[in-house]
C-alpha cells in the first residue's frame, strides 16, 4: 500500500490564513519514522518534501530572505529523506528528524531566535545542554550569521 501525498489533503495542508509556526506538543515517533523509511520509497519522500515546501512557500513568498532560507532548509530535508544516498543513511535520518523535532518543539522558538539576532538577553538554545547538538547540527556553530539564518527559516527548518 502506498500513501498518497496531495495538496488537497486538509489534514496535511490546511487552508489557514497564516502559517502555523507554533511548536507542537507531540514529538515525532522515531520508531514510526524508521518504519516509514523502510516501507516507502524515495519518490514518495521526494513528493512529500516538495509538497510541504510548496505549501510553506505560499506563506513566505513575499519575503525574499525568508524564502531563500526556507529553500535551503527544504534542500537539506530533501537530501536526508529523498536522495539516493538517503538509502544508506537510515541511522542519520533518524538523528536528523530527532534534531528537527527538538528544534520545532523548543519553547518560544520564534521569540528566542528573534532575540538572538537582535542581541537581546535570552536563553540560547545553542548552549542549552538538552538541545545544543540538535541546533548545531542543523544550523551550524553558534554565531551571528548562524542566528540570522536560523531566524530566517520560519519555525526553524520545518513548519508544521
Amino acid at each position: 500500500m502506498t500513501l498518497t501525498v496531495s495538496m488537497e489533503d486538509m489534514d496535511l495542508f490546511p487552508k489557514d490564513a497564516r502559517l502555523n509556526t507554533e511548536p507542537q506538543s507531540t514529538h515525532v515517533d522515531i520508531d514510526s519514522f524508521t518504519q516509514m523509511c523502510a516501507a516507502l520509497d524515495r519518490l514518495w519522500w521526494s513528493r512529500l518534501v516538495i509538497s510541504v515546501r510548496g505549501y510553506v512557500v505560499n506563506y513566505v513568498q513575499n519575503d525574499d530572505e525568508i524564502l531563500f532560507h526556507t529553500d535551503d532548509a527544504f534542500i537539506s530535508i530533501h537530501r536526508f529523506l529523498a536522495e539516493e544516498a538517503a538509502d544508506r543513511r537510515l541511522g542519520e535520518q533518524g538523528i536528523f528528524v530527532a534534531d528537527l523535532d527538538a528544534i520545532v518543539t523548543y519553547p518560544l522558538l520564534n521569540e528566542t531566535l528573534l532575540a538572538l539576532t537582535s542581541s537581546r538577553q535570552t536563553k540560547n538554545p545553542f548552549y542549552d545542554k538538552q538541545v545544543e547538538s540538535s541546533f548545531t547540527r542543523v544550523f551550524g556553530k553558534p554565531n551571528d550569521a548562524t542566528y540570522r539564518v536560523a531566524n530566517g527559516q520560519p519555525c526553524g527548518p520545518v513548519c508544521t
